[in-house]
């Protein structure tokens, strides 16, 4: 299992691959795939409860299934817990938090656009945090790309640099223009991980059920490398038939 020193050691030198999880046989199906971070993102509460966007997702439900991941991933893959909404809004109530996400089985935890302040007592006591800027859905709740004109873009850069001079150890750049997230990426001594932000990150994050087809829909920006709806949904018809066949 990679460490915070070796994920950081990546930048320059190694692409890094990282993939949401929320459940124990999906992080049983990670193990041995070479998988660098594994993320239980807040978006569980979308993709796995049916919930219209993250802020349904609270810490004791993130920490069930941060848990159950823990469990399925065993010690291979370095394990990202997102810190959900309204859990790190302030400095103490930030930490006890990521406490409690690393006594369920974190290495690190990552929190969407968090204030310098909450990342520097976090990282005090010795807590890694992953940043994240640009869309950042406990508050943008209408899903289209950020940083488009040049005011939004400079403000996702200087929002980037105050998290890495904070003590982010790596940041994660969603849904922005392909040359803002290669801008962040040059700028920034940390690996930046892009999702629907182009090829010139560092790495890379997708959801779990938009890489293997658990849902019909498909992603522009993620890659449908399976195609479980469609085989579940062709194999429960199948199990109707034998059951209801004389």
């Amino acid at each position: 299992m990679k460490q915070e020193s070796e994920l950081r050691g990546m930048k320059g030198r190694e692409k890094i691959a990282m993939l949401t999880v929320y459940d124990f046989p999906g992080a049983l199906m990670l193990r041995g795939s070479g998988l660098d971070m594994a993320l239980v993102g807040d978006s569980l509460a979308e993709v796995v409860y049916g919930y219209p966007n993250t802020t349904h997702a609270d810490m004791d439900l993130m920490l069930r299934h941060v848990e159950a991941v823990r469990r399925g991933l065993g010690d291979e893959i370095h394990l990202l817990g997102d810190m959900p909404f309204r859990s790190c809004e302030e400095p103490q109530q930030a930490l006890a938090n990521a406490k409690r996400m690393i006594d369920a089985g974190a290495q690190s935890v990552k929190m969407e656009n968090p204030t310098p302040a909450v990342v520097e007592r976090v990282v005090r006591e010795g807590i890694p945090v992953f940043g994240h800027v640009g869309l950042t859905p406990q508050t943008i709740h209408e899903y289209k790309k950020q940083g488009k004109d040049p005011v939004s873009a400079a403000r996702i850069l200087s929002e980037a640099h105050a998290q890495e001079k904070a003590g982010c150890f790596g940041l994660v750049v969603e849904a922005i223009p392909e040359s803002l997230a290669g801008e962040i990426a040059d700028a920034l001594s940390i690996p930046v991980i892009g999702i629907a932000a182009g090829g010139h990150c560092d790495g890379q994050v997708l959801v779990f059920h938009d890489v293997f087809g658990f849902y019909a829909r498909d992603r522009s920006y993620a890659p449908k490398l399976s195609r479980v709806f469609e085989s579940v949904h062709t194999a429960a018809a199948a199990f109707v038939r034998q059951v209801k066949t004389p």
